[in-house]
């Protein structure tokens, strides 16, 4: 028997779906770490936006206490213009916030692609161990059957 009988026809296919599934591990493992890095970005503006909504909410309360204690027309228009920077400080921040929820959604799309593309590569390194499995038991037999073979062969010619 030569030395190539005795190696796995598939030897290639094994190490490359082995290959394949360290490559999908690390891709879901950098898929995950951004994910969370964008669920940080998204945590944080959602308590910007929270924020803002609670400084107009003071400064709009502050305006009205002002408005009653009286002031100037050129106060209340003063007071006006600062309550318009802040509610446009307000949708910057919640078009921030819808930005980094999207960013968030397709980084989660991506995982999940990683998952999938790491379960299916599992999946054929699996079929392919099997199969080598399955080639050494057959292996084995052959090689038992053999030794059978010629241990029946060497008492039949000590018989004769």
């Amino acid at each position: 028997m030569s030395s190539r009988a005795g190696r796995y026809p598939l030897e290639a296919a094994r190490s490359l779906r082995a290959d394949d599934v360290e490559k999908a591990q690390l891709k879901l493992a950098r898929a995950l770490r951004e994910l969370e890095a964008l669920e940080g970005v998204h945590a944080r503006a959602v308590d910007l936006t929270a924020q803002r909504a609670h400084r107009i909410s003071d400064e709009r309360a502050l305006e009205i206490e002002r408005d009653r204690a009286g002031r100037s027309a050129a106060e209340m228009l003063s007071g006006q213009a600062w309550l318009r920077r802040l509610g446009a400080e307000h949708e910057r921040a919640q078009e921030a916030e819808r930005a980094a929820r999207a960013d968030v959604q397709a980084a989660e799309l991506e995982s999940e692609k990683m998952r999938a593309q790491l379960a299916q590569a599992r999946a054929e390194a699996e079929a392919v161990e099997r199969h080598h499995e399955r080639w050494q038991q057959e292996r084995k037999r052959v090689r038992l059957a053999k030794e059978e073979a010629e241990a029946e062969e060497h008492v039949g010619s000590r018989r004769r």
